[in-house]
C-alpha cells in the first residue's frame, strides 16, 4: 500500500518506541518523550497503565524474551490505516508477538502515539502448557483455581470440593527417591482421573497436594463413598511399594454462590486436617467457613 508521508512518519515513530521498548534500551525509551500523547495510554498483557511519560514503558520492558527483533523471522512486519487528515492507526505482526497503536498529528506537525497495545499470539500448545502441572498433566494450581471459580458462577446447583493429600510423603521421597515419589504422584492422578471422570476438575495444586471440584449429581456413589474408594486405591498402590501408607481426604459440600477461592481453600484444608488427626488414611466431610 501507499502510505502518505505522515503515515510513513508515524511508523517511524512506532517503530523507534518499540524497538527502543522491546530492547529494553532505558536511554533510547528516554528519548522518546517527545513521540507520546500528553497522557499515554499503554496496554500490556491486559494490564492498562495511563501514564505521564515513558515510565510504564520501562516498568514493563522485561515482560517480552524479544531479543530475536533484528532477525527476518522475528522483525515486525508493520501496516498502516489511515482514520482520518489527524490520525492512523499502525499494526505490527511477528510470529512472536503482535502491536497496535495510535497515532495522531500533534499541533506542530509531528505525529504523537496516544497508545499501544502489545500482546502473545495465540499458540495453543503453550497455552496448553500452561494450564497443566507439568509431571501429573492435572490442571496447574493457578488453572484449578479459575476453572472452580468459573463453575461456580455459571453452573447451578450443589459441588464439592475435595482435597487429597498424601500421608507422610516426604518419607516416600527419602526412603525410595524423588523419581519414584515423581511416579507415584502420576498414579495418584491416574486414580483420581478414575473415580471422577472427564467433567471433573482435578488439579495438582503443590506437592502431594489435589484438588477435585465436581458437580454432585455427577458422582455415582456418596462423598464418603468416593472418598474411601479413593483412600483404598491409594492404600493399594502403595503396598505395591511396600509402603504401608495411603492418602487422607477433605470434603466440603458447595453450593452455587459468589465464594472467593481462599475461603473455599481455606474451608477444604480444615476438613482435611480433621482428617488426618482422626489418624490418616480417613475422611472428613466439612462445611464452608
Amino acid at each position: 500500500m501507499n502510505e502518505s508521508a505522515f503515515e510513513q512518519q508515524c511508523l517511524t515513530v512506532v517503530r523507534t518506541l518499540l524497538n527502543a521498548y522491546l530492547l529494553n534500551d532505558r536511554e533510547k525509551l528516554q528519548n522518546t518523550v517527545h513521540l507520546l500523547a500528553e497522557n499515554f495510554v499503554f496496554i500490556d498483557e491486559c494490564n492498562t497503565n495511563t501514564v505521564q511519560g515513558w515510565s510504564a514503558l520501562v516498568t514493563g520492558s522485561g515482560i517480552y524474551s524479544y531479543h530475536a527483533l533484528n532477525t527476518r523471522e522475528d522483525s515486525l512486519y508493520y501496516f498502516a490505516q489511515r482514520l482520518n487528515s489527524y490520525s492512523c492507526v499502525i499494526y505490527g505482526f511477528s510470529a512472536t508477538l503482535r502491536c497496535s497503536c495510535i497515532c495522531s498529528l500533534s499541533v506542530s506537525g509531528l505525529p504523537l502515539i496516544n497508545s499501544m497495545h502489545l500482546s502473545v499470539p495465540f499458540d495453543p500448545v503453550c497455552e496448553e502448557e500452561r494450564r497443566q502441572d507439568s509431571l501429573t498433566g492435572l490442571l496447574n494450581r493457578r488453572h484449578t483455581e479459575s476453572v472452580i471459580l468459573y463453575q461456580l458462577q455459571s453452573v447451578p446447583g450443589i459441588h464439592l470440593l475435595f482435597m487429597v493429600d498424601l500421608d507422610n510423603f516426604k518419607y516416600i521421597n527419602d526412603y525410595l527417591g524423588h523419581p519414584v515419589g515423581d511416579d507415584i504422584l502420576t498414579l495418584v492422578a491416574q486414580i483420581l482421573r478414575n473415580a471422577f471422570g472427564k467433567d471433573a476438575a482435578i488439579g495438582r495444586i503443590g506437592g502431594d497436594e489435589f484438588l477435585i471440584f465436581t458437580e454432585k449429581r455427577r458422582l455415582s456413589r456418596s462423598p464418603e463413598e468416593t472418598a474411601q474408594a479413593i483412600i483404598g486405591s491409594v492404600t493399594a498402590l502403595l503396598k505395591g511399594y511396600h509402603l504401608e501408607q495411603s492418602c487422607s481426604v477433605g470434603i466440603i459440600s458447595v453450593p452455587s454462590g459468589n465464594y472467593g477461592f481462599d475461603v473455599l481453600y481455606r474451608s477444604v484444608d480444615k476438613a482435611l486436617y480433621t482428617a488426618k488427626a482422626s489418624g490418616k488414611a480417613k475422611y472428613f466431610l466439612g462445611n464452608i467457613e
